[in-house]
């Protein structure tokens, strides 16, 4: 089954893609960079989700 789909209405063609669409989401909504408990300046990716 097919949850996440594309502009075009079919599946990511990779994780990386998703990814990238995401990132792409984050900043299009003004999710500002985080700054990390390692003193790292993040932005957002669906890899962090948890």
């Amino acid at each position: 089954m097919t949850f996440l789909v594309n502009d075009y209405g079919r599946p990511f063609a990779s994780a990386a893609a998703f990814g990238n669409k995401f990132a792409g989401w984050c900043n299009a909504a003004g999710l500002k960079p985080v700054l990390c408990d390692d003193g790292r300046v993040r932005n957002y990716r669906a890899h962090g989700l948890r």
